[in-house]
């Protein structure tokens, strides 16, 4: 917030989205959020989990949220949650941790209170708007999360660049159906 004051006036990005990585917690932008749209009209579904009635809402449109850099995700053709494919994001971290998400729709993944599992206390601590308070009793843990310097996880890494679901057959019967997921660093 306030980093890119040319950004945020008439005719761009609304002056109350000035909030910096709290967009992801905020309601009334789609920054940090998963979203699910209806192809034609580009609005949001009634049966999105956020939905507020109106689908020209901006909420209405969102399907997960608190989410940092989600630069990759799949669908997991492996059953429905009320009508929805269950998807897994690839979400880049900050300084600390990378994660792996599964939404079945209307989770927050705590970005920017919560990195991985854990507060993020420089965030907590300049939450002049609030959007924080719960978030640390209330996020979706993610999948998997592994720490950029400790081998914690079986492994470490810094940039959680892609997943996707294995379907093919070229491969042995071992891996087929698995998620296969890489890390830039």
């Amino acid at each position: 917030g306030g980093q890119d004051p040319g950004c945020f006036l008439a005719n761009r990005t609304p002056p109350d989205q000035d909030v910096g990585a709290y967009r992801s917690q905020y309601d009334n932008t789609l920054c940090g959020k998963v979203l699910r749209l209806d192809p034609e009209t580009g609005r949001g579904l009634a049966d999105n989990p956020f939905y507020t009635g109106d689908p020209d809402d901006l909420l209405s449109r969102v399907y997960a949220r608190g989410l940092r850099n989600p630069f990759r995700f799949t669908l997991l053709p492996l059953g429905s949650a009320g009508g929805r494919e269950p998807i897994v994001i690839s979400d880049v971290g900050w300084n600390t941790w990378e994660e792996i998400n599964l939404s079945l729709g209307g989770e927050n993944f705590g970005w920017p209170c919560l990195e991985g599992t854990f507060p993020q206390s420089e965030y907590q601590e300049a939450d002049v708007h609030g959007l924080c308070n719960g978030v640390g009793g209330t996020h979706a843990r993610p999948l998997l999360s592994w720490h950029h310097s400790q081998n914690q996880a079986g492994f470490r890494g810094n940039c959680a660049t892609g997943l996707c679901l294995y379907t093919g057959t070229r491969y042995p019967e071992l891996y087929r159906g698995r998620l296969f997921f890489c890390d830039y660093g």
